[in-house]
This record gives C-alpha cells, sequence and structure tokens, in this order.
C-alpha cells in the first residue's frame, strides 16, 4: 500500500486545545507508520533529520523576518536526539513541554506567537502531526498568511521524506 497523509483536524482532546487562543492557525496531518515505535521515536523520525531543501527554506525565512522582529536560530534541526529527548530539551527555536505515553508536544514562544508542534498516536501506528500558532500580533497575522502554504509543504515532505527514509 502506498504512503498516504490526510489533512485532518486536531482532535479535542489534543493537549494543544487547551492552549487556542483566537486569533489562530492550524493545520494537521495523519498518516499511518510502517513500524511499532514509541512517540519520541515517531517525533524525532520526522523532525530530526531534515531535506537539505526544507533547510535552504527555513534559512530563507529567517533572512526574511529577522528584520521584523521575528525570532531566528542558527540551528534548523527541530528535534532533539533520543538519547537526549525530555521535557526542556531544546532543539533550535523549539523546546519539548509535553510527553505522553501517545503524545509529545514541542513549543517556541515569543512576543508575536506562540507555536506547538504535537505528534500523537491516535490508534495503534496512527499518528497526527498537528500545528497550532497562536498570533498575538499583526506583524503574525500578515506573517502566517505569508508563510502559511509553506509550512503546509514543509510539514507534509517532513512526514513524506521520513517514510521514504524508513524513520516511521
Amino acid at each position: 500500500m502506498p504512503f498516504s497523509i490526510k489533512s485532518k483536524d486536531i482532535p479535542s482532546d489534543f493537549y494543544l486545545c487547551a492552549k487556542e487562543q483566537e486569533p489562530l492557525y492550524t493545520d494537521a496531518f495523519e498518516f499511518i507508520g510502517a513500524k511499532s515505535q514509541s512517540i519520541e521515536a515517531v517525533y524525532v523520525g520526522i523532525f530530526g533529520v531534515l531535506t537539505k531543501w526544507i533547510v535552504a527554506l527555513m534559512q530563507l525565512r529567517n533572512a526574511m523576518v529577522k528584520p521584523f522582529g521575528f525570532p531566528v536560530e542558527q540551528q534548523i534541526q527541530i528535534a532533539p536526539s533520543l538519547e537526549a529527548f525530555d521535557v526542556g530539551s531544546k532543539a533550535g527555536f523549539l523546546t519539548i513541554e509535553h510527553i505522553d505515553s501517545s503524545e509529545v508536544v514541542a513549543a517556541a514562544y515569543d512576543k508575536h506567537t506562540d507555536l506547538w508542534i504535537s505528534v500523537m498516536e491516535i490508534s495503534k501506528q496512527v499518528y497526527r502531526v498537528s500545528t497550532l500558532v497562536n498570533l498575538k500580533t499583526s506583524r503574525a497575522k500578515s506573517y502566517m498568511s505569508l508563510i502559511k502554504p509553506l509550512h503546509k509543504l514543509v510539514a507534509k515532505q517532513s512526514i513524506i521524506s521520513a517514510a521514504k527514509h524508513k524513520r516511521i
């Protein structure tokens, strides 16, 4: 069976739902993993190795938004190593905020946005990768309207790359 990703809503029982504040941006993508593994391993499998073109897009994004006061990180990787995976672990601009047996949430906070990325096992080997961004300023709203198509592309391609290389 070929690998597939479906756009979904963020389920109401996600850790993220308690974080929602209007105005906001959300998206979620669901897929079936090829192997059974810990939720931490799925997170690292998706975000621990980014393709060169995704890294280049993120570097371009950093160059474009830095003059407008958005924080940027030199380290583009957005997952700690599996050995260092714990609440409080840093990876680029994200910090692991929450871990339980079925969900990992990484977060970043700044004056313009609050951002969360969740990887959750919905049922056996069915995973949902979700993003929630609370848009706190008019700059954040403008930024999100520009970056949304790229964000969706990067999110989906990160999952596809992880599947292609048998990390998930």
